[in-house]
């Protein structure tokens, strides 16, 4: 098949012109063509040579009785001669690809039927936690349960703009369940709403019916289906994933979805919105230097570079007139900046956000 593919490429053909075009009347009304152009159809002889080539590459000449000449060909035997093996070499391929997805389906059928590798022990019902492996297994995972999803898929996005190839891959899959009138909701964090591709995905799906909201702090990456099944990283495993299917801790993952989404705000890029967020993301900024968390870890939990984080600090020092991070957050707990409390600095730092999201 992919022999036939690469033998069979489209062909590369001339513009066929008005110029080609009369020529081809003038030999089907007059008789064979020379190569050269002899005063034709008061054609110049440039003209005449291009409409000759034109012609021939399409198949609608073919070589006269006599050396040199050129006679009308039918259209319905330059479609035989030009398209037909490649409409021949289409089909085959055609063929093929049936034979292989009803392989492939198959294929799907037998191992969908193997059990399901455990990630704990059962406790007394059927229910099962799914380890997967790395990225592609999640990816393919997560398309194959939104292709049979029936209402509605919502996630978690937390960290900047998605990297544009999972965006990419994201778009055709996400408009294809909108388009069944599955109800699409997702939360970014405020950075997302600066960064291009993003902005271009959101416009797309958005206007094709999605909601999408962004928020300061995100407590990790996951995507919830039909309110059955959730899928969230594996700390533990490089860019693994698990796969939870219990309805008691789905549930609870949705309500901790939805308790985000209302107090989420709508995705806007505009100028009054880059603001509003902008004045957000320093305020968490100066929660979290006052309990003392460290600058590539407040950049971790709101989604930031580590460059702009340390400017949002540097301007925060600079507008309180604190000459330390220490006296920075005595001021900010005096001045009331520090309204709500965040987890013990004791937490280890690698447990403070999921290294390996689940794309």
């Amino acid at each position: 098949m992919e022999d036939d593919s690469r033998q069979q490429a489209t062909p590369s053909l001339p513009p066929l012109g008005s110029d080609a075009v009369t020529l081809y009347h003038h030999a089907l009304e007059e008789g064979p063509l020379t190569n050269e152009a002899s005063g034709t159809s008061g054609m110049t002889p440039q003209a005449y040579s291009l409409s000759l080539a034109a012609l021939r590459a399409w198949q609608l000449l073919q070589p006269g009785a006599a050396p040199g000449t050129w006679e009308a060909a039918s259209a319905h035997h330059a479609i035989a001669t030009l398209i037909g093996p490649y409409e021949d070499a289409l089909r085959r391929t055609g063929t093929e690809l049936r034979r292989h997805q009803e392989q492939l389906t198959e294929h799907r059928a037998t191992l969908e039927a193997l059990p399901l590798p455990r990630a704990h022990e059962r406790s007394g019902s059927e229910e099962v936690l799914e380890l997967l492996p790395d990225v592609h297994a999640a990816r393919s995972a997560i398309s194959a349960c939104a292709a049979e999803c029936r209402t509605e898929v919502v996630s978690l996005q937390p960290g900047g703009g998605r990297p544009p190839e999972i965006l990419a891959d994201a778009l055709p899959r996400d408009l294809a369940l909108l388009d069944r009138g599955i109800k699409i909701r997702s939360i970014y964090q405020h950075p997302a709403r600066f960064h291009q591709p993003t902005q271009d995905y959101v416009r797309t799906v958005t206007s094709a019916g999605s909601q999408i909201r962004t928020l300061d702090e995100l407590s990790g990456q996951m995507i919830i289906v039909d309110q059955r099944v959730a899928f969230i990283p594996d700390r533990f495993r490089h860019r693994g994933a698990v796969v939870i299917r219990q309805p008691s801790a789905v549930a609870f993952l949705y309500d901790a979805f939805q308790q985000s989404w209302n107090r989420a705000a709508p995705y806007h890029s505009g100028p009054v919105a880059a603001r509003t967020v902008t004045e957000e993301i320093k305020r968490t900024v100066a929660i979290l230097l006052a309990d003392g968390w460290k600058d590539e870890v407040i950049a971790r939990r709101l989604g930031l570079s580590p460059r702009t984080c340390r400017r949002h600090i540097s301007e925060l020092l600079e507008q309180l007139g604190a000459r330390s991070r220490t006296q920075a957050g005595v001021l900010i707990h005096a001045q009331g900046l520090h309204l709500a409390p965040t987890e013990p600095k004791e937490r280890p730092e690698a447990a403070a956000v999921a290294e390996q999201p689940v794309r």
